[in-house]
């Protein structure tokens, strides 16, 4: 499409295919745009304005008996403009995957594969990763398991920095879980607690380019303590989560407070946190058929400090028929951040739809974008009308847009 006032065309691609002949899976899922503002300009919804990549992917995998192969692209557009564009693409990753297969009593696993990583600047080229994991539980009151693997990771780079042109590394990890489990059964409703503990280790990982997940893990010791508690009715479901980790490896003497980043567990804790008590977390979720409802959130409160680092929650429910209303907020003590969203899905009949979003930036510029979205759908095309108003800037004072698209089925979208 073309945009008369600041003279640009943009090209948007969105679309997912799945294919299947035999055993032999694909899909491909497109989402591509040929400048960075055109989000900011057209966005769809308020999370579209916010988002910080496009994801492209494309996969072809094939099963062979207890273990498959794949093929796989991946393809960024950073959307966040002022910020680096030098994003990683794996064009493309050829990998084998051995599912879970028994060796007397332990459990087998193994991952490896061989990705080529393109961008312009920064170290980019080939890396061979190879993950094999040895895992056994034993026990029946008290359900101990543990796993041990090995991970090799090798690079052919360009533009290798301070990393080299043939960089390696070699990993041990060692993750062990004792959890118990009770259950009670009361007339409507069944309670089940499942107390754990949980143990990290890697005794030492060197520091290496990043391109994905694969080169997060670094030196660990952490144990974490966790009580979950569900109830269960034919109504309700209830799920709280209690995790307090505790890291060896930080030195108690003082406090640094840096961005936060995943955990071996997935969880958030501050990387640069010399404090060994973590912050306290806090996660629950709630769905209640009746309404119906959905409610989640989670919380990180810092002991040490006695302070509140993060608290997120959401809701969604049914407003009348197959209209929902979704309202959320996200809180950051170190981005200094309080965001309250809002999000309206009205589906009036199979013509007709309705989609609004919102949200305000309590410690910042306010209201943020603004979208308002009228869809008529025919079997053949559609038409959307949309009403963005984007915030003021530093530079620029707060604006609308109008747009109707046309899209014919099988031939794209014209603006009008």
């Amino acid at each position: 499409m073309g945009d008369d006032v600041l003279h640009k065309d943009y090209i948007e691609v969105k679309g997912t295919e799945r294919y299947s002949v035999g055993n032999v899976k694909a899909f491909v899922d497109v989402n591509y745009i040929n400048d960075q503002t055109f989000s900011q300009e057209y966005p769809k919804d308020f999370q579209s304005s916010i988002s910080r990549f496009l994801q492209s992917t494309a996969e072809v995998s094939a099963p062979i008996n207890n273990s498959r192969i794949y093929l796989l692209s991946q393809y960024w557009v950073n959307l966040q403009i002022g910020l680096p564009e030098h994003v990683p693409q794996k064009m493309p990753e050829v990998g084998y995957v051995l599912n879970p297969t028994a060796v007397g009593p332990a459990i087998f696993t193994l991952s490896a594969n061989a990705a080529n990583f393109i961008r312009s600047e920064e170290p980019h080229g080939q890396r061979i990763d190879i993950k094999p994991e040895l895992s056994y539980s034993l026990g029946d009151t008290v359900r101990l398991t543990q796993a041990i693997s090995l991970r090799e990771t090798a690079y052919k780079l360009t533009d290798g920095q301070g990393f080299g042109s043939s960089p390696h590394r070699e990993i041990f990890q060692y993750n062990a879980q004792a959890q118990m489990r009770f259950v009670k059964n009361y007339e409507s409703f069944q309670h089940i607690v499942e107390p754990s503990v949980e143990f990290t280790f890697i005794p030492s990982a060197k520091v290496l380019p990043i391109f994905d997940s694969t080169e997060l893990p670094s030196k660990t010791t952490l144990v974490q303590f966790v009580l979950l508690n569900k109830f269960r009715s034919d109504t309700f479901d209830i799920a709280l989560r209690f995790s307090q980790p505790y890291d060896f490896n930080a030195d108690n003497s003082h406090l640094v407070v840096d961005n936060f980043n995943a955990s071996a567990d997935g969880f958030t804790i501050p990387p640069g946190s010399s404090r060994r008590l973590q912050p306290t977390r806090l996660e629950g979720a709630v769905g209640w058929s009746a309404i119906p409802v959905n409610f989640t959130f989670d919380v990180a409160y810092d002991i040490g400090d006695k302070q509140l680092n993060n608290l997120n929650s959401g809701i969604n429910f049914r407003v009348f028929k197959d209209i929902s209303l979704g309202l959320g907020e996200r809180y950051s003590l170190v981005d200094n951040l309080l965001l309250y969203t809002l999000g309206l899905n009205a589906p009036i009949d199979k013509h007709w739809s309705l989609t609004l979003s919102t949200g305000y930036d309590a410690k910042g510029t306010g209201l943020q974008d603004f979208s308002l979205n009228t869809i008529y759908k025919e079997q053949c095309w559609d038409v959307n009308l949309s009403v963005t108003r984007r915030p003021a800037s530093t530079i620029t004072p707060s604006s609308y847009s109008y747009l109707i698209l046309l899209e014919l089925k099988g031939i794209g979208a014209f603006k009008l």
